[in-house]
């Protein structure tokens, strides 16, 4: 799963770094206190595309730029090419059509359906 390997780049890394600091930091300064959001399948019919991560993070950004911390979202963009790299175009009649890798689900531990039941 592309989303969480090692970025190809040390300047990503410190990207990545850095915006965890910064919401580890807002939320220690004001903890979260929303319920958890019951996702059920949109996890895996919804939130593995391309389109919804990025309308996610967009989110995540604002928040943080609101709460005061200065990030900008072209740093990402290597990111999102990294994770969600682009495997086809086609243009027909002015109109383009880009499609991306999803991320993909795993197995937690390796864990795969066995014959007898979980291997790993």
């Amino acid at each position: 799963m592309r989303a969480f390997e090692m970025p190809p780049h040390a300047r990503m890394s410190l990207t990545r770094q850095l915006l965890l600091r910064a919401l580890v930091a807002d939320f220690w300064r004001e903890p979260y206190r929303e319920a958890p959001v019951r996702c059920g399948m949109r996890l895996h019919d919804q939130f593995l595309l391309p389109q919804f991560v990025q309308q996610d993070f967009e989110l995540v950004i604002a928040y943080l730029r609101r709460m005061g911390y200065c990030f900008e979202l072209d740093w990402f963009a290597p990111h999102f090419e990294f994770i969600f790299p682009v495997r086809g175009t086609v243009q027909y009649e002015g109109i383009e059509i880009k499609l991306r890798q999803a991320i993909e689900p795993w197995y937690v531990l390796g864990e795969e359906p066995g014959a007898g039941g979980t291997t790993r």
